[in-house]
């Protein structure tokens, strides 16, 4: 019973802290997807998020990674852009691979620095894309 209880509180949390930063609900998932073996199942994407901008249910993100960049006058930027291309060679993105629910947390907890660099690369209808978001 409590271990019922820590899996359900944890799975709150998570699914809490998606849907506060980037604006999903989703759940990790199994794959097996060009040398890939876990995900983030998007099942959910709130409207007007940041993550209407690029995801939709049913998108698999395969890796995520997070940069801090700072140049002067960067942390007065208040406006995220976000840019997409297809891409296909995942192999660069391998050491980015979503490896635990939490580490995409760590990634997705970025979201809103004013100097956040957050790539993610999805996977949908049989094609990989790379979405950038910054500031």
């Amino acid at each position: 019973m409590k271990k019922a209880i820590l899996f359900l509180a944890l799975f709150l949390i998570c699914v809490t802290a998606f849907s506060y930063t980037l604006g999903i609900q989703g759940k990790y998932v199994s794959v097996n997807i060009a040398g890939f073996y876990r995900a983030m199942q998007v099942t959910y994407v709130y409207p007007n998020s940041v993550a209407s901008r690029f995801l939709h249910p049913g998108d698999l993100i395969i890796a995520a990674s997070y940069a801090a960049i700072y140049a002067p006058g960067i942390e007065n930027n208040t406006v995220m852009n976000i840019s997409g291309q297809y891409i296909y060679n995942l192999s660069g993105y391998y050491d980015f691979a979503i490896s635990s629910e939490q580490y995409f947390m760590d990634v997705v907890s970025g979201i809103g620095s004013p100097a956040a660099v957050i790539t993610f690369v999805i996977y949908r209808n049989g094609s990989y894309i790379e979405y950038i978001l910054g500031y």
